[in-house]
């Protein structure tokens, strides 16, 4: 059986890792025999059998390299394996860790990140991502970023998008007419906005009766802070990292996800598929897969229009029934299953 190591720093954060995980799980049903190997697990989340964490103190640790080394000579690893690394470090030290192996794939999962900032870093990065046969971008705004990056000549990117869960249709009562309960989904990172929805929902007054950020990471601390300059204690909860996301969305009225950037906006997709009304920015990876009915956009970065938005949906689409079958019908096109063939394809097509 062909063997696919797909490479994350970690099992729980954000879209990017949930989506490894389904790969993991799913691909065996196309004749692929599975592993997802992690640089550190530091919520604990309870592993299953193919899954291997390396246990570093940090997804940046240099130790990965061997360690990496390592592991994969214990499963096996061979000439006729699959490397599929995600995000950067893996990206980096999978690199360093097996400069000559002929099957690695990387999955491309941001529109911009801080590295193209250095514009020094150009000619690394070029050739790091020279050393994968294919690159597989989550959407097509992903791709012309990267494509503008690397200036890639060979034709190596190619476009899946990812696949999402599909949830229940939420019951649609609004449990105080005069107010709204909102919810975000997304790691606790700078480019996901969540301080730009906090300052929007610091001007709205007495009509938000609930905020919950569903999602772990590095700016918890920085959010925090806000919600106590905001005042906004006794309205916003960030549990972290659930499992029961339903629960979650099926007590929300509204979701708003204010990204500054955005790969594909998985979780846009998920709660329209459960019928919650969705405010995102107006951002690439955003605006092209959030195009319903349930749908309103906002400018980027604008509190005033994000609050104005808020505002406009809580007229307009919470609670209407209508627009939420619409909004399921849309996100209906994009299923788990499809996505796993279509990398298993590529797999096929490549060896």
């Amino acid at each position: 059986m062909k063997t696919v190591f797909h490479v994350i720093c970690r099992p729980d954060g954000g879209g990017a890792e949930f989506l490894v995980r389904e790969l993991v799980r799913i691909l065996p049903n196309y004749g692929y025999k599975t592993f997802a190997i992690y640089f550190y697990n530091p919520t604990k989340v309870k592993l299953r059998e193919n899954e291997i964490c390396l246990n570093l103190s940090s997804a940046r640790s240099i130790k990965a390299i061997f360690s990496l080394r390592k592991t994969l000579k214990k499963l096996n690893f061979n000439e006729k394996s699959i490397l599929h690394t995600h995000l950067t470090w893996p990206l980096y030290y999978c690199s360093f860790a097996f400069p000559n192996i002929r099957n690695k794939f990387h999955t491309e999962h941001n529109t911009s990140n801080k590295r193209r900032r250095f514009s020094l870093l150009k000619l690394l990065e070029k050739k790091i991502y020279s050393k994968n046969k294919i690159i597989i971008c989550i959407s097509n705004a992903v791709k012309k970023s990267l494509s503008n990056w690397i200036e890639d000549k060979n034709q190596r990117l190619i476009t899946i998008s990812n696949g999402i869960r599909i949830f229940p249709l939420k019951k649609q009562i609004r449990s105080n007419p005069n107010k709204v309960r909102l919810i975000s989904i997304g790691s606790l990172t700078d480019k996901k906005g969540f301080d730009i929805a906090l300052n929007a929902i610091s001007k709205l007054g007495d009509l938000i009766e609930s905020y919950i950020i569903l999602g772990e990471g590095p700016l918890r601390k920085k959010l925090e802070k806000l919600v106590s300059k905001y005042s906004l204690n006794k309205i916003v909860k960030m549990p972290g990292h659930v499992e029961d996301v339903f629960s979650y969305i099926n007590n929300a009225d509204l979701c708003i996800m204010p990204s500054r950037v955005e790969g594909f906006g998985l979780a846009a997709l998920e709660v329209l598929s459960a019928g919650l009304p969705l405010i995102a920015s107006n951002v690439e990876g955003l605006k092209d897969i959030s195009n319903s009915d349930n749908t309103i956009l906002f400018k980027s970065e604008d509190i005033y229009s994000l609050r104005n938005s808020i505002i406009l949906a809580s007229k307009k689409l919470v609670g209407n029934k209508k627009l939420a079958k619409s909004g399921r019908e849309h996100a209906l096109s994009f299923s788990l299953e499809k996505m796993a063939k279509n990398y298993a394809d590529v797999y096929d097509k490549i060896l």
